[in-house]
């Protein structure tokens, strides 16, 4: 039996983690025993309140791919059969503090501008920017966020150029990066807040894999 964590850990093993933390903080409490803990972990129930969103919000967009698992690798190392079978991805949309606002699973044939779409339409939330990487340089993203009245921050492909067709956010990146370099147009807009989403992403496949 496994103690219900992020780490997955043996009973045994949470003990001495615990223990461990308890020392490097200099804390003295006693750390219930693995067999406390497995009688406990029968009848304990706990239940996380979500923290909640205040005000417009910066929604920051960004997926991975989740493997999609059938009969297992076992399987099909044994009986020849396939074990892979696909993969998906999960898109997220995610505020300033890291906490999902939105989320889209996609097959493979969906792109990350209209998945990107359908999370910034799920917000019920005000939202005052939409950060987004490359993936996202797209009409359909400048216009839903357009519609929200929220600024797109979404860096414009490599040797992208003015034009009469393109929105006129991406226009005004466009112009923004031809005056001074890539980097210097990510301090200013603060595209570094997609680092937040990636972040999520992180704590989302050591707690849950990235099997389906």
């Amino acid at each position: 039996m496994k103690f219900l964590s992020p780490y997955h850990l043996p009973l045994r093993q949470t003990e001495g983690f615990v223990a461990s933390i308890f020392d490097l903080i200099d804390l003295h409490l006693d750390i219930p025993d693995h067999t406390t803990l497995s009688r406990r972990s029968k009848i304990l129930k706990i239940k996380l309140k979500a923290k909640s969103h205040v005000g417009p919000i910066d929604l920051i967009i960004d997926s991975t791919g989740l493997s999609v698992f059938g009969e297992g690798q076992w399987a099909a190392a044994q009986h020849g059969s396939r074990g892979f079978q696909g993969w998906k991805k999960r898109h997220l949309g995610v505020d300033g503090t890291g906490i999902i606002a939105a989320q889209a699973l996609a097959g493979p044939n969906v792109g990350d501008a209209k998945a990107g779409v359908r999370v910034i339409n799920k917000v019920w939330l005000e939202v005052k920017a939409v950060v987004g990487d490359a993936a996202c340089d797209s009409r359909e993203i400048y216009e839903a966020a357009e519609e929200f009245g929220a600024r797109a921050v979404v860096p414009p492909i490599k040797n992208a150029r003015v034009s009469r067709h393109a929105p006129r956010a991406r226009n005004r990146s466009v112009k923004r990066i031809e005056q001074m370099r890539r980097l210097c147009w990510k301090r200013e807009a603060r595209y570094h807040r997609q680092g937040k989403a990636e972040n999520a992403f992180f704590r989302y496949k050591s707690m849950i894999d990235d099997r389906l």
